[in-house]
Parts: C-alpha cells; sequence; structure tokens
C-alpha cells in the first residue's frame, strides 16, 4: 500500500504491540519514506502517547475526548 498512497491511517494503534506497529511501519516507510502516519491512540496516558508518537513516527494523532 505504501507504494501507492502517499498516507495511511492506523486505526486502534494502541492495541497493536508497538513492536509490530514499528516492524510494519519501519518497512512501508523502507518503500516510500516520506509516508505520512495517521495513528488512533486511546491510551488515557500522555507518556504512551509519546512513546508511540517517537517509535513509530506517527505524523498527527486522533486521541480520545
Amino acid at each position: 500500500m505504501s507504494s501507492v498512497f502517499d498516507g495511511i491511517r492506523l486505526d486502534n494503534a494502541h492495541s497493536t504491540e508497538l513492536w509490530v506497529g514499528e516492524y510494519l511501519i519501519n518497512g512501508a516507510r523502507s518503500i516510500k519514506p516520506s509516508l505520512i502516519l495517521f495513528a488512533e491512540l486511546f491510551t488515557g496516558d500522555e507518556g504512551t502517547d509519546v512513546e508511540f508518537t517517537k517509535r513509530m513516527g506517527i505524523n498527527a494523532l486522533v486521541r480520545e475526548g
């Protein structure tokens, strides 16, 4: 998909093991380094959100209100 699209949205990123998300996004970015990642994080914890954002290279977040 990363060879076709400029960006993707990862629903329920918070329920995906972080290492799995890292692996998949790194693979996608090896094909398209400029890939934009929108992710849904409903962790309830800002520190956890920061960790996901840094490790996965998330460009934009959807968080709970």
